[in-house]
């Protein structure tokens, strides 16, 4: 079968001893396509019976027999296969990779060459196949097991018919979201209807729908429907009721109902400018800023309109009384006396005339100036110089820095004027005393009067009198005059210093009364008990113990 022509080991001999010749056969199988070289035959190819003589050992002629078989030749073995593009199968050793026809030399059952055919065909590859979708926004698809909704291109190996992978492309489309159609509606007539998408609305409120646009996707769609209802302001104007000129207000009201704007104006007076008005930071006031300019009182009115103007703006109105202050400048005069200190809130210590300034801050939160004008009161330096006419006595005052003068005619009789007229009833020598006073202290002057006979006049009777002196607390004072009959006089008191503490109006009775003062709660000291009659004032001296 391997076509080696050394038959040594292939042939077969039987030994046959007789008297006569030897016969020898053997079957031999070749190959087709071998030759076979064989005793007396050098080129056998074909099948058949072939002998041979020879003398064998005995001397004998002999006959070899060789049964020669060529075996037929085997077609080639052809099988088909294919493979995917970018596979690779092994055939007799190679790598095979490329369309065509391969052969293949193996040896068959009777180990004679056989050929093995191969028909490899490399499929093609076949290109993605790409398709397009689009989906709603908020869609989501299935694709190759993967959930899809962002808009991108895809791509999904699977197997073909053939068994090959083959891409599925997929460009693939998020629609974007259809915005809001909002739709907004204000009827002004109470008792309105409107018609939307195919439904009548008659109330205020927010409603929804949802159409679908050319491509399945839904279109939201919203109607913000408003019946004007009559507006109203329920809650009062909030802020200060009593501002500072020069400051910056802000006054604010809770939002009404059925109000579309609001107005802000002064309904009587003026304090000031606005400036802004608007929603506070939570939007649940209307608030409005002024600044103040003006001093005075004014009436703040906020009115609220609806979208249609109605006129019926009665519980839409609402009004704050503002009043004004300062800051103020304001002139103190004072007096203080030639030494005293005066202690003050802005400076600690003044014994000087001048004008003093204070800031301060009024009752109202305002800023404010204080002048204080200081004055100095010097000492009283009493002072006078008499006449003498016939039946009475001129007395001149000369005294200086006095507010208050206290006449001792030296007779019993005083008298508080300036410069007064002064009857002696007899003649003689009186001494004369003046007491000049002011707020801080008081001077004492005494002048002798010689009043002649020679200046006495006819003068009418009058009698005035006070006991006990010293007194402890009630006194009695009694009056009378002929030249006085149902007139009325007053009764007045003085401490030394000329200040008036007491001052009673009296009816006389046939030109006199009698009657009592009370020093029972005043301090021990001197005192004057004046008589003013209208004509002449008379006074007396009365010691309180």
């Amino acid at each position: 079968v391997c076509g080696v022509l050394d038959v040594e080991n292939a042939m077969q001999s039987i030994s046959i001893e007789s008297g006569g010749e030897d016969e020898i056969s053997s079957a031999v199988s070749i190959c087709s396509g071998e030759v076979l070289s064989w005793s007396c035959y050098t080129d056998l190819d074909s099948t058949g019976y072939y002998e041979c003589v020879y003398v064998n050992k005995y001397g004998c002629d002999s006959i070899v027999g060789l049964d020669l078989t060529v075996l037929s030749e085997h077609p080639p073995t052809v099988s088909s296969m294919s493979i995917c593009s970018g596979e690779v199968i092994s055939f007799c050793g190679n790598d095979l990779d490329s369309t065509g026809y391969y052969e293949c030399v193996s040896q068959d059952l009777n180990g004679c060459d056989s050929i093995v055919g191969l028909d490899l065909t490399v499929l093609s590859e076949h290109p993605p196949t790409v398709s397009s979708m689009s989906i709603c926004s908020g869609e989501v698809i299935s694709f190759c097991g993967n959930d899809l909704d962002i808009t991108g291109y895809y791509e999904c190996i699977y197997q073909a018919y053939n068994g090959c992978d083959s891409i599925v492309g997929l460009d693939f489309t998020v629609l974007p979201e259809n915005s809001l159609l909002l739709e907004e509606v204000e009827l002004c007539d109470e008792g309105s209807t409107y018609e939307w998408n195919g439904q009548v609305y008659a109330e205020s409120g927010v409603y929804f729908y949802e159409s679908l646009d050319s491509n399945g996707c839904i279109i939201p769609e919203q109607l913000n429907l408003s019946i004007i209802q009559v507006p109203l302001l329920a809650n009062p104007i909030e802020g200060e009721s009593s501002v500072c000129i020069g400051s910056t207000v802000e006054y604010c009201i809770d939002l009404g109902e059925n109000i579309g704007s609001y107005n802000w104006s002064w309904d009587t007076g003026n304090l000031g400018n606005i400036i802004s008005t608007g929603l506070n930071d939570d939007s649940t006031q209307m608030c409005m800023e002024v600044v103040i300019t003006e001093l005075g009182i004014a009436n703040l009115m906020i009115e609220g309109t609806d979208l249609c103007e109605t006129d019926d703006l009665e519980n839409a109105t609402q009004f704050l009384i503002v009043e004004s202050q300062g800051p103020y400048t304001i002139t103190q005069d004072t007096m203080i006396c030639d030494g005293d200190v005066l202690q003050w809130a802005c400076n600690d210590s003044i014994s000087e005339a001048g004008i003093y300034e204070c800031l301060y801050t009024s009752v109202f939160g305002c800023d404010s100036i204080l002048n204080l004008n200081v004055g100095l009161i010097f000492d009283p330096v009493a002072s006078f110089d008499y006449a003498q006419t016939a039946g009475a006595t001129n007395f001149e005052n000369n005294s200086e820095g006095a507010t208050s003068y206290v006449w001792d005619f030296g007779d019993g009789n005083g008298s508080t004027e300036f410069s007064p007229i002064h009857s002696y009833a007899t003649t003689g020598v009186y001494e004369v005393t003046l007491i000049a006073t002011n707020e801080c202290s008081s001077d004492t002057t005494q002048i002798t009067v010689d009043f002649a006979s020679s200046t006495l006049g006819v003068t009418e009777e009058v009698f005035f009198n006070i006991f006990p002196n010293p007194v402890l607390d009630l006194v009695n004072v009694q009056f009378q005059s002929d030249g006085l009959r149902d007139d009325k006089i007053s009764l007045r008191l003085y401490d030394m210093l000329g200040h008036l503490i007491k001052d009673i109006e009296i009816d006389l009775t046939d030109g006199g009364f009698e009657s009592y003062l009370d020093l029972g709660g005043m301090p021990p000291g001197l005192y004057f008990v004046e008589l003013d009659t209208g004509v002449e004032r008379l006074i007396q001296r009365i010691i309180k113990q």
